[in-house]
């Protein structure tokens, strides 16, 4: 694609792998910092922004400037998920953190490996070389779906307060405290 659309010399490929890197490790510090402040906020900002750079990047190739930006904005992007991902993970399955955890990074990997197929099943079908980034884009609005329905599961399962959980919590109230709960 970068070679073929944005008219990139092969040799050029190594120095925009490495941006791709430096939007990669951007996308996870960013992702990470804020995870802390919105989980689930974070998750569906960065499936929405990764949907939004693979649907512009076939625009992005048309020049060699805009398809380094391209690859940047997509590092970051792809990789600003990764850390709530696994966060969300790592709460749901307390009890078995590490299996969690390495199927996690496996569904990860095989994520990537059937994108790459699908992306290949479209150039084949005569798409085109930047067809890829459109299947991307489709995919990731697939995982922005399995996200949305995930977190409406678990909203149902959040048990709502009750009075025996408030008078729970209300008798390990210290009494000097009671006049300000009330």
């Amino acid at each position: 694609m970068l070679t073929d659309a944005a008219g990139y010399a092969d040799s050029s490929v190594t120095l925009l792998l490495a941006l791709f890197g430096v939007g990669a490790t951007a996308g996870n510090l960013l992702g990470g910092r804020l995870a802390d402040h919105s989980l689930r906020g974070t998750l569906f900002g960065g499936l929405i922004s990764l949907v939004a750079v693979l649907a512009l990047f076939p625009l992005l190739m048309s020049t060699a400037w805009s398809a380094a930006l391209g690859v940047v904005l997509l590092g970051t992007a792809a990789f600003a998920t990764g850390s709530p991902l696994q966060l969300m993970v790592m709460e749901k399955a307390s009890a078995a953190p590490s299996l969690a955890s390495s199927a996690n990074q496996a569904a990860f990997n095989l994520a990537n490996a059937g994108g790459a197929w699908i992306g290949g099943l479209a150039i084949a079908a005569g798409f085109g070389v930047t067809s890829p980034a459109l299947a991307g884009a489709g995919l990731a609005v697939l995982g922005l779906a399995v996200a949305g329905t995930a977190y409406a599961v678990d909203r149902r399962r959040v048990p709502a307060p009750t009075a025996s959980r408030e008078r729970i919590v209300a008798s390990h109230v210290p009494r000097d405290m009671e006049a300000v709960r009330h």
